[in-house]
């Protein structure tokens, strides 16, 4: 029997409570109000007779599950090993209801999409409103009637288009990369390994998708094998999508060809190649024009990203009116570096090869999905609002639109070509490196005997000096120190080795010596009074968080909401900017909860103006192991985290974001926070802070 998402929550409370417990006790432990509980546990009642399990309500002890040891076993392994939908997670909720639209053509109740999702009809009804402008860009509408249900209406050719649009949003980037190397049986797993529910994989049968990679991999073509990675999945979710609309009976109308086909050149001697072994492959007639949509992929398929002039073909520089359109573009993405771009001449023959496909795809109306889309919007968004602009040249000479997934890719082309001009406007210089020994002497000049032998002459210097000559006169053009002994009490930038310079050791010494190599130009002779500003700055909060850290402790039978008016008392100068604390981590609780189960503690932080400096605190029980709230979960201890809103706000929120990423990647450090040692977690922090300093000062400009 599938079960609800809510229906999976109350299940896995019946089985944690075996001697019984109430339907009040059940919501308290799940944020539900009883009358919930009662309205879930109707159905669930009739749902678990389906698996030969009944639902006891005893006096006095409550509710508990009734029957053979081996059902209960098996509904036990059905609820743990089912990945449950986050149904407060909005966007999760929308996804995952858009794929049950998608999945079946036949219209259900409101009812059933509510049971489906756990949330109520009032609910699902918002949330299809929100879907609409996704539908209606793929040309589907859903339709409404009382007596009816809820049902997608549109063609058979739009409907693909959406579930592939659908199933392209939802591989992630990783998936996607790895399919190109493991074609055989990749992309099935990409697909079923997808999203966190595992849903897509009902949309496409794993063997048709098999099946359909092994035929594209029977043929030995170029145009094949220089598709982008996202254009070859892409290619065979067509097909498979496809294949299964044949089987079902469902095929598209031929007054719908794109005429495609009309110009018989290699494209369409290789599209009628797979067809033909696609017939062969699953014993079907595949109507003409699926020859069209084939064809449509092969012209309008992203190729290969190359950083180099080899494989580059489509256009040539004698093409005069695509040369001046690749000119206008560069002219509009602007920067101070418009020259050097144009002399790129990888950047032209790039974006050469990139306009063909692109302005075919736009022609025929093909949506595209990029991959990198949100990574490129997010690490390089100055190039990306520049391809923006792009984008709207292109619209103005094409009479096209180009989508944000168009504009993505634009951004690649540019954004590999300003890395090449950076690089030119670099130079590279000889680093001076220190050998010291704890040994002595004698060992060091050992060590530096066995660098030379293994890092350039031309990239370096190599110097023995006694621990005594740090920092005198006679070291005093060294850029960084090797050494088996810790330094750190010197003050320098050094590499721990092994006296011996293992394998790993001399890798660590080759980064270091890159990254004392170059030195932009731009910096080389600057005033260094802004770093030295910057710096200083950092210093003196991470001085001001590691002063003020304090540890609290409460009683272990303490609310949630009791335990922020505490903190907030606690952390701030007077009753007013206690309350506006206090609202402020409710509020931030209210987004998306702040406890955290798995690591045992809960993550309190929020932006404020109730703090004038940035400020960590930790807070556990008196007695007990835990706090017992069942809002808390079984956590034994809080982290809280403040960052004033002034005008270092960045600096704050990066040194505080260290403190919780190591709460993610050290245990030790968790554990050390359940612990009621306050110099312990100081101590702790002052590590995590110095390597954040180190950080920082190492990737100033």
């Amino acid at each position: 029997m599938g079960y609800s998402p809510r229906a999976k929550q109350i299940l896995n409370v019946l089985m944690q409570n075996t001697d019984g417990i109430t339907e009040q006790e059940i919501g308290n432990s799940l944020n539900l109000s009883k009358r919930t509980v009662q309205r879930e546990l109707k159905g669930l009642e009739t749902d678990l007779q389906q698996d030969d399990i009944k639902l006891k309500r005893n006096r006095g002890t409550g509710l508990s599950l009734d029957g053979k040891e081996e059902n209960l076993k098996k509904l036990e392994n059905q609820v743990s090993n089912d990945k449950e939908l986050d149904v407060t997670d909005k966007e999760k909720r929308r996804k995952y209801l858009l794929f049950e639209l998608l999945k079946d053509r036949m219209p259900h109740k409101l009812y059933y999409f509510a049971r489906q999702t756990g949330v109520s009809e009032t609910t699902i009804t918002g949330d299809m409103e929100k879907l609409a402008p996704w539908l209606e860009e793929n040309h589907l509408v859903i339709i409404r009637k009382p007596g009816y249900g809820v049902v997608l209406s549109g063609s058979e050719e739009h409907y693909r288009e959406a579930l592939q649009r659908f199933i392209s949003e939802s591989v992630t980037t990783e998936k996607l990369n790895s399919v190109l190397y493991q074609k055989s049986d990749a992309i099935a797993k990409a697909v079923q390994d997808s999203t966190d529910e595992g849903t897509i994989y009902e949309l496409l049968n794993g063997n048709v998708i098999q099946r359909v990679s092994n035929v594209l991999n029977g043929f030995d073509d170029k145009r094949l094998r220089q598709l982008a990675d996202n254009a070859y999945v892409a290619l065979v979710m067509h097909i498979t999508i496809a294949i299964q609309r044949i089987m079902e009976g469902e095929v598209l109308e031929n007054d719908h060809r794109l005429d495609l086909s009309l110009q018989q050149d290699e494209d369409y001697g290789l599209a009628q190649q797979i067809i033909l072994q696609l017939e062969k492959e699953f014993n079907i007639i595949i109507p003409a024009v699926e020859l069209d949509y084939i064809l449509l992929h092969i012209r309008g398929s992203k190729l290969k990203y190359s950083d180099t002039l080899e494989d580059m073909s489509g256009f040539t520089l004698s093409d005069e009116e695509a040369l001046d359109l690749v000119d206008q573009m560069i002219d509009t993405f602007g920067t101070d570096y418009v020259y050097e771009l144009k002399c790129d001449e990888v950047l032209i023959h790039g974006l050469l090869v990139h306009l063909q496909p692109t302005l075919f795809r736009l022609k025929n109306d093909m949506h595209i999905y990029n991959p990198l889309l949100e990574d490129i919007q997010k690490e390089y968004p100055d190039i990306y609002e520049r391809c923006k602009a792009v984008g709207s040249l292109l619209e103005k000479k094409t009479g096209f639109h180009i989508n944000d997934a168009e504009v993505g890719y634009l951004a690649t082309h540019f954004g590999a070509a300003m890395v090449r001009i950076s690089k030119k406007k670099t130079y590279s210089r000889k680093v001076s490196i220190g050998i010291v020994c704890a040994s002595g002497f004698g060992i060091a000049c050992l060590m530096l005997t066995k660098l030379s032998n293994k890092l350039s002459d031309s990239a370096c210097f190599l110097h023995a000096f006694g621990q005594e000559e740090i920092g005198t006169d006679a070291a005093s053009d060294v850029d960084f120190y090797v050494s088996s002994m810790d330094l750190s009490r010197f003050g320098v930038d050094f590499v721990y080795v092994s006296p011996l310079i293992t394998a790993k050791d001399l890798a660590q010494i080759q980064c270091k010596v890159e990254e004392y190599a170059h030195i932009p130009k731009s910096t080389a002779n600057s005033d260094i009074t802004h770093q030295l500003d910057a710096i200083t700055s950092v210093s003196q909060i991470i001085k001001s968080i590691l002063h003020n850290y304090r540890l609290m402790q409460f009683d272990e039978d303490i609310t949630f909401d009791q335990m922020l008016e505490q903190i907030s008392l606690h952390m701030t100068l007077s009753a007013k900017r206690a309350h506006q604390l206090h609202m402020d981590l409710q509020n931030r609780e209210d987004l998306a909860s702040q406890i955290i189960p798995e690591l045992g503690i809960c993550l309190l932080h929020c932006r404020t103006t109730s703090v004038n400096e940035a400020a960590v605190a930790t807070a556990v029980p008196f007695e007990n192991n835990r706090f017992n709230d069942p809002y808390f979960k079984g956590i034994a201890a809080c982290v809280i985290l403040l960052i004033p809103r002034d005008d270092c706000a960045k600096i704050n929120a990066d040194l505080l974001g260290s403190v919780s990423s190591s709460l993610a990647s050290d245990e030790s450090f968790v554990s050390l926070v359940k612990q009621s040692d306050e110099e312990a977690v100081r101590n702790q922090l002052a590590e995590i802070l110095k390597d954040h300093l180190s950080s920082y000062v190492a990737h100033l400009d």
